[in-house]
């Protein structure tokens, strides 16, 4: 996912609880949510925009070696 701004955006997906792990990722951020729910971009883009968020761009992907490997260094 991304945003406008990306510091107040990984500060703002800290402060969810659904939310196990984000970090910056090139352009983007890569999350990983507990309990992917379907409707979780709508509660996703919802919760940024009442933050103030703009330009908010999700897509899911599937875990990719890097994204495992930042999960062992954790």
């Amino acid at each position: 996912m991304k945003a406008n701004d990306m510091s107040a955006l990984l500060k703002a997906l800290a402060q969810l609880p659904k939310i196990i792990s984000s970090y910056a990722f090139g352009e983007y951020a890569h999350i990983s949510v507990k309990n992917n729910k379907e409707n979780i971009e709508n509660e996703l883009k919802n919760f940024l925009q009442k933050s103030g968020m703009k330009g908010i761009e999700i897509k899911p992907i599937n875990a990719s070696v890097e994204d495992y490997f930042i999960k062992l260094l954790k």
